[in-house]
Parts: C-alpha cells; sequence; structure tokens
C-alpha cells in the first residue's frame, strides 16, 4: 500500500509536536533558586608604627620624623644592635659625612691628600674632608682635623652654616650671657635663632660648648631642610 505524502508530512508534524510537548512538561515549571551571601572584605587598617631598623626609635621619640627622614635617605644609620641611639653624642667626622649629604655635597675634583695630619688618605672621611676645605666649610689653620672629637653646638651651627652658605648679619636681635656679641660664635647662635634649629635657646644661655647628639642633629637639619624647602611632604 502506498501512503499519501502529505498525510506522511502532517502525521510527522503531529509525532514531533507531541514529543515537544512530552519533554517540555518534564521541566519545572519554576526551578529553586539558592541564594549565596558573599561576606564583606575585612578592611586592613595600617598602623604607623616604629622605624623597622631602629628598635629604640618610636612615635613616642621627639625625632621621629627627622630620624625617619634621614635613614630613609640613606643619610643616617644606626649601630648593630639595631638601635640608633639618639642620646649619643656625634663626633666630628660623622658631623661633616651628614652636612654635605644632605645638602647634596659630593667630593668633586682634584683630592687633596694629606691635609691633617689624623685624616690618612686610606680613611673614609678624606673626600668628605677634602671637599670640605676646598669650599671653606673646614679650616686648614690647625694641622689636625680630630674626626673622632665629639662636636659641640656652636661647631655644628658653624658647619652647617657655611655649608649652606648662609649669610649671617652682623648685627643680632638677641644676646645670651654665655655669648659675648662680639664673640665669633655669636653669629652662629643667631643663625640657630633665626630658624629654631635648636630647642631652648630662647632663653639666657646658649651654651655654645655642650655636645650635641645625634637626635638633636637629625633635629636641627630636618627644620632647616624644611624651611629650605628641601623637603616634600
Amino acid at each position: 500500500y502506498s501512503v499519501d505524502p502529505l498525510d506522511f508530512i502532517k502525521n510527522a508534524k503531529s509525532i514531533d509536536s507531541a514529543q515537544t510537548t512530552q519533554k517540555s512538561s518534564e521541566i519545572p515549571q519554576t526551578a529553586k533558586v539558592v541564594e549565596t551571601h558573599t561576606p564583606e572584605p575585612t578592611p586592613i587598617v595600617i598602623t604607623k608604627g616604629p622605624i623597622s631598623s631602629f628598635r629604640d626609635v618610636s612615635l613616642t621619640n621627639p625625632f621621629y620624623d627627622s630620624i625617619t627622614y634621614f635613614a630613609k635617605h640613606s643619610i643616617l644609620s644606626g649601630y648593630a644592635d639595631g638601635t640608633f641611639k639618639s642620646e649619643k653624642t656625634i663626633i666630628r667626622a660623622e658631623l661633616l659625612a651628614i652636612v654635605l649629604k644632605s645638602l647634596d655635597i659630593e667630593q668633586h675634583g682634584e683630592l687633596l691628600v694629606g691635609i691633617f695630619r689624623d685624616v690618612p688618605a686610606q680613611h673614609w672621611v678624606n673626600p668628605l674632608v677634602s671637599e670640605a676645605v676646598k669650599r671653606k666649610i673646614v679650616s686648614t689653620d690647625r694641622p689636625f682635623f680630630e674626626p673622632n672629637r665629639e662636636v659641640t653646638r656652636v661647631e655644628f651651627l658653624a658647619i652647617l652654616a657655611l655649608a649652606s652658605g648662609e649669610q649671617i648679619p652682623e648685627t643680632g636681635s638677641k644676646n645670651w650671657s654665655d655669648i659675648a656679641s662680639d664673640h665669633w660664635s655669636h653669629k652662629y647662635a643667631e643663625f640657630a635663632y633665626k630658624y629654631n634649629l635648636l630647642d631652648n635657646i630662647s632663653g639666657d644661655k646658649f651654651r655654645p660648648n655642650d655636645s650635641i647628639s645625634r637626635g638633636e642633629i637629625a633635629e636641627a637639619m630636618y627644620r632647616y631642610l624644611k624651611i629650605k624647602q628641601k623637603i616634600q611632604q
């Protein structure tokens, strides 16, 4: 028996439709949606702490900012035990290095050798001494530089003023009972007073020959550089 082609196509469509209907009935009408909750990330709080390389310099240290700045710029370093010892006095060789490096003064040109009897050619401070002599920061009136001698307050101020080319007026605005107004050190006391480089200098005594500590040096240099806009904050 033969089948009419048109009837075959009609029957085929009805079969496909029935199968599609059956498959559609197998799909659930509503799918269960599982809600997921992503917790908010815990905020990271970064607290300002002590300098990692100096375990004795914390936020309570009065010279924290200045020591941090100079340590970051590799101008000041600490001791083998991880401390900075801000209260420790400073020697002349260390002072010259700190002042010249802070002012971006490096040794140029001919290296002068044998300027001082106690600074041999192989001494680490000799290039800086050579440059300081050429710039007239350090005097050669005496045959000794005394690199290991403790620095006084007025010596520090003199080296800083001369290295920076600071112009200090001859007539001062303040007098101290322990410095004569015509003494060579008076203008450097005025220099410190003008820029407030040292604490406790507004009173009657300046104490020019007192030793100065590492922390005081760092703070004075930091204040001076900020005034001269060499420090970007």
